[in-house]
């Protein structure tokens, strides 16, 4: 009975022993999981302390990044108002420049005015002069041609052998005028005063002298007609040899006709008279051309401009050399000449001192 008591308290002390050790086991494995767990909330939280530094890593360099792109707008805005600040003194600078430019053309123009308003009286005053000149020289007997009335036979007679003689001993070159012109004066459209329009009476080309003492002869002998009452005025004809004789019987007929060397100087009167007034027309057509051009800083441009276009090298080579004369301070000799321009034209001289120049120094 006590054995089987034992034994039976001894199983049931055995089953609580197994039964602890159960609980035990499943405490054991709970544990255990319970570690799995912390293992698990412990990289979890190492991931996150990782991401959480990277996150400020990014948050740092995207600080730094937004500093730098700050700054660099900075930089660009300043360099945009230094920029805008130089470029509103440029315009300034212009403008002020501009109303510079402005009114030293438009004292140059009323400048040019004056001048053009002194110069047409001047030139007025001399047209009316040389036309008083022309005028005294056209009453003038030797070039007016006329004979005045005679008071008698003899008169008539002496007047005719004096106009016979006036056509003998005068040369065609002394019978010339001694008026020069002056056209070197501004706003002047009047180019009457040219080669084209002789001042005097000369022989026509092309017909012997003898021949226009024939004329002379006729013309006598229908005033010796009117003289003496004939009304048809019929003069007894000469034969050739007959007038040829009789006027070689004046004293000093054949030595008193122009000679070689006569003609040849009237020849060359006639062409520097014509060169003359070719550079008073090229003169004259510059003139009027550089009223309308525009004159810049340069304004020595016109001047070489000028000096250029002369084509008859004597007066491109007097017109420097007065320059030179004129203005020795200003106007040196070029050290590389271009074209006909051997002098230095600086910018300052201007077309008025060129006029001046061509009005007052003596054309050779």
């Amino acid at each position: 009975m006590a054995e089987g008591i034992a034994r039976f308290v001894q199983t049931s002390q055995m089953v609580a022993y197994t039964e602890q050790v159960s609980s035990f086991k499943e405490t054991v494995r709970a544990l255990q999981a319970n570690d799995q767990k912390v293992e698990s909330l412990k990289a979890i939280v190492e991931s996150l302390q990782a991401s959480a530094e990277k996150s400020d890593a990014d948050i740092a360099a995207l600080q730094d990044q937004r500093h730098q792109e700050i700054t660099c707008l900075q930089n660009t805005v300043k360099s945009l108002r230094d920029t805008n600040e130089k470029t509103e003194a440029k315009v300034a600078k212009l403008e002020d420049q501009r109303h510079q430019d402005i009114g030293s053309f438009k004292a140059t123009v009323e400048s040019l005015q004056a001048s053009s308003k002194a110069d047409s009286k001047q030139l007025q005053e001399e047209i009316a002069e040389l036309r008083a000149q022309l005028r005294r020289t056209e009453r003038s007997p030797v070039y007016s041609g006329q004979l005045k009335e005679p008071s008698g036979r003899h008169s008539f007679h002496s007047h005719v052998a004096k106009n016979e003689k006036e056509h003998h001993v005068f040369p065609r070159h002394e019978m010339k005028t001694n008026i020069q012109l002056h056209p070197f004066h501004d706003d002047s459209d009047n180019h009457t005063w040219g080669p084209n329009k002789p001042l005097e009476q000369q022989y026509p080309r092309g017909i012997k002298r003898a021949h226009v003492d024939d004329a002379a002869d006729t013309s006598h002998g229908h005033l010796l007609a009117e003289e003496t009452g004939n009304s048809h005025g019929f003069v007894q004809p000469q034969s050739q040899k007959t007038r040829h004789a009789k006027r070689a019987d004046h004293k000093g007929v054949h030595d008193e006709s122009p000679k070689r060397e006569e003609t040849k100087n009237s020849d060359m009167e006639d062409d520097s008279r014509a060169r003359h007034w070719k550079f008073v027309a090229y003169y004259n057509s510059k003139r009027k051309e550089y009223k309308q051009t525009a004159v810049g800083r340069d304004k020595g441009a016109l001047v070489r401009h000028f000096i250029e276009g002369i084509e008859d090298p004597d007066y491109c080579h007097w017109f420097q050399d007065a320059l030179k004369k004129q203005f020795p301070e200003r106007v040196h000799h070029a050290a590389h000449p271009t074209g006909k321009r051997y002098i230095s034209v600086p910018r300052d001289l201007t077309w008025e001192d060129a006029k001046t120049v061509v009005r007052d120094v003596p054309i050779p």
